[in-house]
């Protein structure tokens, strides 16, 4: 009897597998906003936005591209980042997540708008110093991920690093990555 247990379990299992129940996943992707493939580090200061909004496209990596339409849910967003306060006096540091690739707002413009989102909030960059965060630190001060979750799913949206006080800084932005775990069926 046992011998048609296994027979039976056997037969179902492949079942199973020929039915298409294919198993669910989880990824991690990184994205690289700073430095560039040039080595260009973002600079940022009050009087001058000239790198505009950074561009994130998901779309280019192939595990993305695999799962993208099969998406069950954004687990969470994480960042690595390396910024420099070059004035003496302590900032905020924020990064604004907005849907919308085309906008091209200025500091000023996206720190106004009231729809974008805050996904990394009230990072305190002390002045003349180096402020680095990794991805498990980056978690407590991930803001509206609910929001975001719309625009990694898209997989492309656009980030605003964003300093308070907006009218006083001068930062660069030596590193910035972008982590999205992910999980669906390939």
């Amino acid at each position: 009897m046992k011998k048609y247990a296994f027979v039976f379990i056997g037969i179902l299992s492949l079942a199973l597998l020929l039915t298409a129940c294919i198993p669910t996943g989880t990824i991690v992707i990184t994205y690289v906003v700073s430095p560039d493939d040039a080595g260009v580090k973002i600079n940022l200061t009050d009087s001058e936005y000239s790198e505009g909004e950074q561009e994130v496209d998901l779309n280019d990596d192939g595990d993305f591209e695999d799962i993208k339409d099969n998406i069950e849910s954004i687990d969470n967003i994480g960042f690595y980042l390396e910024v420099t306060n070059n004035q003496s006096t302590a900032i905020t540091f924020q990064l604004l997540l907005e849907p919308d690739t085309s906008l091209n707002y200025t500091t000023a413009e996206a720190a106004a708008d009231t729809v974008i989102a805050v996904i990394l909030n009230s990072l305190t960059v002390p002045g003349d110093a180096t402020t680095t965060i990794n991805w498990n630190e980056s978690m407590g001060y991930v803001g509206d991920l609910e929001f975001a979750t719309t625009a990694i799913k898209s997989g492309n949206f656009a980030l605003y690093p964003v300093a308070l006080p907006t009218n006083d800084f001068d930062l660069t932005i030596d590193s910035l990555v972008v982590i999205v775990t992910i999980t669906g069926k390939p």
